[in-house]
């Protein structure tokens, strides 16, 4: 009786520490076996080296070094993830929210990828992430300033009356030295401004858009962005100059000889002769400069130093002769040639750089599609001439 009950609550007895082939019966049979928790371990942390998982907060590397001590992991095996941790943490990652700027010396390669667009890694010619991209803002502003100079030219007529005719500073002294006397050989001068002035608009929206830009680097993207900014700096130089001059009215150099010479200017008895301030060429040409200037030092068109700068360099050296061989022409005094030359510079390299490049900013910042733009534009009606702020904020 007793050896029964004995036999009934006796133990199943359990093999422990024997080998795997010893408790597997038959042997011929598959016996799975759990995997040992050093194993998943090791698949669990290399699964995260892999994704890029490594703890970025202090309160991550904490919660890693206690999982750490809890889990037994060979010697060799916490050697590593030591190293790895250290590593990630001496050469953190950029951020895709925040993109780093271009490394100093960075120039556009097609055999290394843009240190400063981590989201999108590109290589070759392209758009800076940090940089503001053209949108319908753009769009609206260069309308209004293109409008505001075609309505100028279409339906305000010329002052005929002057309200101011006196040169100042160094106006007769650069007109005594400038300015030709014959009257072929003005008009040729004003002739080849005219030719330099076209040029150089062609130079930015043309030959540096289209054909370097666009077909040369095959890049449209790059070429969409710059015929833009280009569109929208000529619309508001163009229509600040038209508004200035109607404002100001200042007597061109050419009209006192033609009230008693009527043959000394083929513009004696018509033409604009009281919109000499400021020079609509020198104007231009300088906006063309400064954007010249501002694309071929952002974008590196040319792909060489020497020639991206000898770009800006021609570009300004063109604006200068415009400036001069409108003062031989006699078509304006030097301050309204250099006044040109000054605002147009402004509007087209600075007007870029601080809205678009963003060259200026200590640190890039994300675009944002709420940020503030603003522009002064010139709007002329049937009655007045006026200068607005517009923009959107």
């Amino acid at each position: 009786m007793n050896g029964s009950l004995r036999k009934r609550h006796q133990r199943p007895h359990v093999v422990r520490n024997e080998p795997v082939s010893r408790r597997c019966s038959p042997p011929e049979s598959r016996c799975s076996q759990p995997a040992p928790r050093s194993t998943l371990v090791f698949l669990l942390g290399a699964a995260a080296l892999g994704f890029g998982l490594a703890p970025t907060t202090a309160s991550a590397t904490e919660a890693s070094d206690t999982d750490a001590s809890d889990t037994k992991l060979p010697p060799e095996r916490t050697v590593a993830s030591q190293k790895t941790t250290k590593t990630n943490h001496a050469l953190p990652q950029p951020s895709v929210t925040e993109p780093v700027r271009p490394l100093t010396g960075y120039r556009f390669s097609d055999e290394s990828a843009c240190p400063a667009c981590s989201s999108h890694p590109r290589i070759g010619l392209h758009w800076h992430d940090h940089w503001t991209r053209v949108g319908s803002r753009e769009a609206i502003v260069t309308g209004v300033a293109a409008t505001s100079y075609i309505g100028m030219r279409l339906f305000a007529d010329s002052p005929s009356a002057a309200n101011w005719a006196k040169p100042i500073l160094f106006d007769q002294l650069a007109r005594d030295h400038l300015a030709l006397d014959s009257r072929d050989g003005r008009g040729r001068a004003s002739t080849i401004s005219d030719v330099l002035y076209f040029g150089a608009i062609a130079q930015t929206l043309v030959i540096d858009t289209a054909f370097v830009a666009w077909w040369g680097h095959d890049n449209p993207d790059v070429a969409w962005q710059m015929s833009v900014i280009n569109a929208q700096a000529y619309a508001l130089s163009l229509s600040l100059t038209r508004a200035t001059k109607h404002l100001v009215a200042r007597e061109r150099p050419y009209a006192g000889p033609c009230t008693s010479d009527s043959s000394y200017d083929k513009n004696c008895n018509q033409g604009p002769q009281n919109m000499s301030f400021f020079s609509g060429h020198a104007a231009t040409t300088a906006t063309s400069a400064g954007l010249s200037c501002a694309h071929h030092t952002h974008l590196q068109l040319y792909g060489e130093p020497l020639l991206d700068a000898a770009a800006c360099l021609f570009a300004v050296g063109v604006t200068t002769t415009t400036g001069v061989l409108r003062v031989a022409s006699d078509n304006h005094h030097a301050s309204d040639v250099l006044t040109g030359q000054i605002v147009g510079y402004l509007v087209g390299y600075l007007y870029p750089t601080l809205l678009y490049y963003q060259d200026f900013r200590t640190t890039p910042e994300n675009n944002n599609a709420h940020s503030s733009r603003a522009a002064v534009v010139p709007v002329a009606t049937p009655s007045s001439l006026s200068i607005d702020l517009i923009g959107l904020f």
